[in-house]
């Protein structure tokens, strides 16, 4: 993996390591009882980063959080927007955290990119989760691309 110095001193602030690695079964277990397609993209990053929360100031004194506790994230994630969302963009979503202290709610596509969303709006955040990650810790409130949701199908 490769973080800024900066993006490695957040997350390390926030627990994580490199070599962490949860096991998946529980991860597994808990999103498809919810109802939800734990798919490999989406288990790479709760298994590297599940459970933890992160937060940093920016240069304005904002404090942005975020976080990758499924638990929390499945208790306040409506799956049929989710589902929805998906079939807009043309994949299956699965919820892994959230992001902006909670008003947007992060997903991991199929193909590894990383969506986060607030009706109605949809942000492509990352080609993939490191990408996002970064983007969450070093350029906070940007995004690659921004969409509104209106039922039909997005391009992203």
């Amino acid at each position: 993996m490769v973080f800024s110095e900066k993006s490695m001193q957040i997350l390390r602030d926030g627990g994580w390591n490199e070599d962490r690695l949860l096991p998946a079964d529980s991860i597994v277990e808990k999103l498809t009882k919810a109802g939800y397609t734990p798919h490999p993209a989406a288990l790479e990053v709760l298994q590297q980063f599940g459970g933890l929360e992160f937060s940093h100031e920016d240069l304005e004194g904002y404090r942005w959080r975020f976080h990758f506790d499924i638990d929390r994230t499945i208790s306040i994630c409506d799956i049929e927007d989710i589902e929805d969302y998906g079939n807009c963009i043309g994949t299956i979503l699965c919820p892994v955290g959230e992001f902006d202290n909670g008003h947007f709610l992060v997903a991991v596509s199929e193909d590894g990119r990383v969506f986060s969303y607030f009706n109605p709006f949809i942000c492509l955040d990352g080609v993939n989760y490191i990408e996002a990650i970064e983007r969450y810790c070093i350029r906070p409130g940007t995004t690659i691309k921004r969409l509104v949701y209106d039922g039909n199908p997005l391009e992203f």
